[in-house]
């Protein structure tokens, strides 16, 4: 990070623990955010939740020039760079992280702006903020998933599965020897664990088989209480621009 941009506390280290056989993500480069920029957060947080948003508001928070970054689904592949967006802001950075449906050419075009709002409050809610190494001297929401792509890579190749669809959960969850409630726990898998929902079996609706890279292999219901997570992320970035703090970057993908 470029000195005098941030005054911030460098965070290393993963969440949760497992057995040395487990690919076990975390969160890498995470920053607690200094007074100014939490007080920027919380206000760019309030602008793009209000009911009804100020976008002449919204707009004045970001940076004239904001860097924008998209890959396609695979979260494994690298990050392509595209041209900073440098006007239209808010509009731009819909057509970067929301998925828009093929129109009639005589179809007036929605209005996406409400879903990018959505998008980056997701953002900024799923986890701490952190240095991004795509867009040094910013802090962004979420940090990025920290693993060792090689092994997820082997581990991929050993289930037949891809990228996109292995899953992790932020606790301990119990796997199951069959898919129904009251069934032998026959392992724990550890928070942040990767695990795979490929399976040839035919599962019963509501339940998902998990197998993860120790060979741990059992059944999870799918429900409210266990919201999974994924290697696939979006960012929204914060910046200082002429001493104030600004929103400067923004990654989307698979769109």
């Amino acid at each position: 990070m470029k000195s005098g941009i941030l005054a911030l506390a460098l965070v290393f280290g993963g969440l949760g623990s497992a057995g040395a056989d487990e690919l076990v993500i975390s969160y890498g480069n995470t920053v607690k955010p200094d007074a100014e920029l939490k007080a920027f957060v919380d206000k760019f947080r309030t602008a793009i939740t209000a009911k009804r948003p100020d976008y002449n508001k919204i707009n004045g928070m970001f940076a004239p020039k904001i860097k924008a970054f998209s890959r396609s689904l695979d979260p494994l592949k690298p990050w392509h760079k595209m041209e900073p967006i440098t006007s239209n802001h808010l509009d731009e950075i819909v057509d970067v992280i929301v998925e828009q449906a093929p129109l009639p050419d005589d179809a007036k075009q929605p209005d996406y702006r409400p879903d990018a709002l959505s998008m980056m409050a997701d953002m900024l809610a799923t986890g701490p903020m952190g240095a991004v190494k795509e867009i040094p001297g910013s802090v962004c929401a979420p940090a990025a998933w920290q693993y060792d792509a090689d092994a997820v890579t082997a581990f991929l190749k050993t289930i037949d599965d891809s990228a996109n669809s292995v899953r992790f959960y932020g606790d301990e969850t119990a796997l199951l020897a069959k898919p129904k409630s009251g069934s032998k726990v026959i392992g724990t898998l550890p928070a942040f664990a990767l695990a795979s929902p490929y399976s040839k079996a035919i599962e019963p609706q509501g339940w998902t088989k998990l197998t993860s890279a120790s060979g741990l292999s059992g059944y999870v219901r799918d429900d409210d209480s266990r919201e999974a997570l994924y290697l696939s992320q979006m960012h929204v970035c914060f910046g200082k621009v002429s001493g104030k703090y600004k929103v400067t970057g923004i990654f989307g993908y698979g769109l």
